[in-house]
């Protein structure tokens, strides 16, 4: 983990830009669509947040990025692309690059990572290319104009809370007699410059952002919580970070009022945290490590298991075998672990934040503020990729059900689910990269 410099002066700079689709596409997130996109409820962004970190003597500054785009979540392939380009383009290091999802799943596909879910054509597919790359130039935009906007701030972090979070699990069949955990933190940094006025606010919360199931654009309820958030503060520009609520649903859900009303208990909860005379000031630059974990599959099914699932009546199942049956036509390996990043970000001893990919499960958040602490532990997840699908703890692997190993097919995972040890193994990650 690089070191935290307590004798600095902090910058930071912020920007936004649009990200929404010029014409239909197909959108994110759900199965069971049948066409492209047909119109627009609200705008898609990627805002960009740039921590520059200069000795109080001559040396090189070190920066750092926090991304927060409208997007469901992209492949590892295009997620590399991204940070390589930041890389390139701006000197950023890997490690200091964290790349957030809303996970809007009303926002566009813009990669073949969920290939199985969504029925496209060629030529849909060459409109999902196209917005991928137009995707990845916005960002490199968004950097450019945070860093052509870095002026000198303080930071502080603090927590408050918001309620509309249900653990989904109790309302599936078969389902309602397990644990339901939640997670109704909201947390908050925010970057204040000489003037006292806030220049960013980063905040998230664990759960999913699935109010709205249409076939229209939307960054659902955090697009309305930023919005709400910016018109507050018009100087400032509000990254949402999803917490680990992949099992988390907002409820009731359907409507474009419940998702502005969810933004608004949201931004309201962001607003307490803000004027909380509770808020810890962030006198340390963050101190970063970032590692990727090897995560093992169980239920890898055999070539005849494969070609019996090929001909399933179910079309994802179907279509799952017929793609793996495909690669090892070609002679691939079929892979027996994901590669699975984890980064922290730590500012001294008052903010440890730990930022895990793909559908993370609360039972992460719960139990990593438990080990780390509560009041200074931030949890939050679809951060880096979504490869890899749900990450279920071993109470859920043990459960079963969606979010215990059946989700897998959908991410065209070759295992039907993780080794039960997957909790362990990302905990122990955490506990070891924190402690450096």
């Amino acid at each position: 983990m690089s070191q935290p410099r307590s004798s600095l002066t902090l910058r930071a700079g912020a920007a936004r830009v649009d990200i929404t689709p010029a014409g239909p596409i197909w959108l994110g997130g759900y199965g069971h669509r049948t066409r492209p996109s047909q119109g627009v409820i609200s705008e898609l962004f990627v805002r960009a947040l740039v921590l520059e970190a200069a000795p109080a003597e001559a040396g090189e500054p070190e920066r750092s990025v926090i991304l927060s785009v409208d997007q469901v979540g992209i492949s590892r392939e295009l997620s590399q692309t991204i940070t390589a380009r930041l890389v390139e383009r701006f000197g950023v290091p890997r490690e200091r690059v964290l790349l957030a999802f809303s996970h809007t799943h009303s926002g566009p596909v813009c990669d073949r990572g969920l290939e199985i879910v969504y029925p496209l054509d060629e030529a849909g597919w060459a409109v999902v290319e196209r917005y991928g790359v137009f995707l990845v130039e916005r960002i490199e935009t968004a950097v450019a104009e945070a860093l052509a906007a870095l002026e000198p701030v303080e930071l502080f972090f603090g927590e408050s809370v918001a309620g509309f979070g249900v653990n989904r699990r109790r309302i599936r069949p078969g389902c309602a007699h397990f644990p339901a955990p939640v997670d109704h933190d909201v947390p908050v940094l925010q970057a204040v410059n000489a003037q006292g006025a806030l220049k960013a606010i980063v905040y998230g919360y664990a759960c999913h952002t699935t109010t709205l199931g249409l076939d229209q654009i939307s960054a659902d309820y955090a697009g309305f919580a930023s919005e709400a958030l910016e018109k507050a503060h018009p100087e400032a520009t509000a990254l949402y970070v999803a917490g680990c609520g992949a099992d988390i649903n907002p409820l009731p859900r359907g409507t474009v009022e419940l998702a502005r009303r969810y933004g608004a208990i949201l931004a309201a909860a962001v607003e307490e945290a803000i004027a909380s005379p509770r808020r810890v000031a962030l006198k340390e630059a963050p101190a970063v490590a970032y590692e990727e974990i090897a995560l093992g599959f169980e239920g890898i099914p055999t070539l005849e298991e494969w070609h019996a699932h090929a001909a399933s009546e179910n079309r994802f199942v179907q279509r799952w075998a017929r793609l793996w049956l495909e690669k090892i036509g070609r002679g691939e390996e079929v892979p027996q672990q994901l590669p699975y990043p984890i980064q922290i970000w730590r500012f001294g001893d008052a903010l440890t934040w730990v930022t895990l990919s793909a559908e993370v499960c609360v039972d992460y958040s719960l139990r990593l503020k438990s080990v780390l602490g509560r009041g200074k532990t931030w949890v939050s997840g679809y951060t880096h990729q979504i490869s890899g699908g749900y990450i279920p703890s071993r109470r859920l692997v043990e459960e079963g059900g969606y979010e215990g190993g059946e989700s897998g097919i959908y991410f065209s995972l070759p295992g039907r689910h993780y080794s039960p040890e997957i909790e362990e193994n990302i905990v122990s990650a955490v506990e070891r990269l924190a402690a450096l």
